[in-house]
């Protein structure tokens, strides 16, 4: 479980909303965007055990499968369709063989996307402990 510490912004009966200090690394990649939430402000349901007022530090496990999914999703499958389409299209030429291969990879972008618009993914997050 990958912990990440948050600021408690406000707090209602049964909910927290946290706001995520972003990371130096996420600000130098490309895709922190995927993994870091977009707003960086989050409302969790508060766990009893937890007693975070409002500008507490709190430290909040993510569950590892969002990440792993993720760098499948993005690099994984992308590279494995263009090895596999050069492949099979080499009696083509090389440059429509990487054509084809390129076509193919946008379409999987485009159907990744509408998949993700429709059913976006969703991390667990649980606040462990106020720090």
């Amino acid at each position: 479980m990958y912990r990440e510490k948050a600021k408690v912004i406000s707090r209602g009966p049964d909910t927290l909303t946290i706001q995520f200090q972003r990371k130096i690394q996420c600000g130098c990649c490309r895709l922190g965007n995927l993994c870091a939430p977009k707003d960086e402000v989050c409302t969790l349901a508060n766990s009893s055990e937890v007693r975070a007022l409002e500008g507490d530090m709190v430290e909040v496990g993510i569950e590892e499968k969002k990440p792993i999914v993720i760098s499948v999703l993005l690099f994984l499958i992308p590279t494995v369709i263009l090895l596999s389409t050069l492949v099979l299209f080499r009696q083509y030429g090389e440059f429509r063989s990487f054509f084809l291969s390129i076509v193919n990879i946008a379409v999987y972008f485009i159907v990744l996307k509408v998949i993700l618009k429709k059913k976006p993914l969703e991390c667990s997050l649980k606040v462990l402990r106020k720090v």
